[in-house]
């Protein structure tokens, strides 16, 4: 039997399936993350998300999110316009511990001159967690990288400082953390760069 349906319905309703399916959100370890997300007027796309694991326990969740798809640091790094990571808490952890794991990732990624130049970043950071005291399980913390001003810090989605991070270096020495040769948590790495996982199966929790 021939369908009577004209081409371009079928082009249509190929579209509309392209198009739900780039806008379903990605599921890690029960977090949601948007597929894509509107940051101060930019368009920005999931490069990838994973779990943040230490000592074989899940403690965070974590998406990055860039203008275009990158493959590597380098290519992260190398695009122009706003970049955005964000973390969700899987388990409930002591917002003196967070700051600690700042500073100590930060010094293992950064050059001996970077990481003077990035020592009162560190503080505030230490400032904003200690604050908080305790990251309960649900909550977030984002870090938002805009050209010419520097790096945005939220929790739970709302400005935890008045002034963003002026320090150039302190976002791209924080990727290396998460997204570097040495990074902290290789599994969360290749989950970030969209990568495929280390026993060469691509497929990823939630994609």
């Amino acid at each position: 039997m021939t369908s009577s349906r004209p081409f371009w319905c079928y082009a249509a309703l190929a579209l509309v399936a392209t198009m739900a399916s780039a806008s379903t959100p990605v599921n890690i370890a029960g977090v949601k993350f948007d597929s894509e997300v509107t940051v101060r007027g930019s368009r920005l796309i999931l490069n990838g998300a994973g779990v943040r694991e230490i000592f074989f326990q899940k403690v965070a969740a974590a998406g990055l999110y860039v203008p275009r798809r990158a493959r590597s640091l380098p290519d992260v790094l190398g695009q122009e316009g706003i970049k955005r990571y964000h973390v969700v808490f899987l388990r409930e952890l002591d917002g003196n511990e967070v700051g600690k794991n700042f500073t100590s990732g930060v010094e293992r990624n950064a050059t001996r001159g970077e990481f003077v130049k990035l020592i009162p970043a560190l503080v505030r950071m230490g400032e904003v967690f200690a604050r908080k005291k305790r990251m309960a399980t649900g909550e977030s913390y984002s870090l938002e990288w805009v050209p010419n001003e520097g790096t945005y810090v939220y929790i739970n989605d709302k400005l935890a400082m008045p002034e963003p991070i002026k320090e150039q270096e302190f976002f791209s020495v924080f990727l290396r953390i998460v997204a570097g040769d040495k990074a902290n948590d290789a599994a969360l790495r290749r989950s970030l760069l969209g990568l495929p996982s280390a026993s060469g199966d691509p497929t990823q929790e939630g994609r």
